[in-house]
């Protein structure tokens, strides 16, 4: 895939310490309630990325690739 010509290489989050695992948790979540629960997507992302956002400003990690780069805590662009 990644040799694909459309491909977005992404990075692993970094700047989030000791709760590293926390984002694992939040994607894994988000996957199982709507792929598996079959819950509403749009209230599924809006609740979960709270969590993320409340996640990198307890942390300060700043955006990773392929986001550019951010001041301070990276801000999630939320379309709804």
């Amino acid at each position: 895939m990644s040799n694909s010509s459309d491909a977005l290489p992404a990075l692993l989050p970094v700047g989030l310490g000791e709760r590293g695992g926390e984002i694992s948790q939040i994607y894994r979540d988000t996957f199982n309630r709507i792929v598996i629960s079959g819950e509403d997507i749009q209230g599924v992302l809006d609740e979960q990325s709270s969590l993320l956002q409340t996640l990198l400003d307890e942390t300060g990690a700043a955006c990773w690739a392929p986001d550019p780069p951010s001041s301070g805590a990276c801000q999630l662009a939320l379309a709804g």
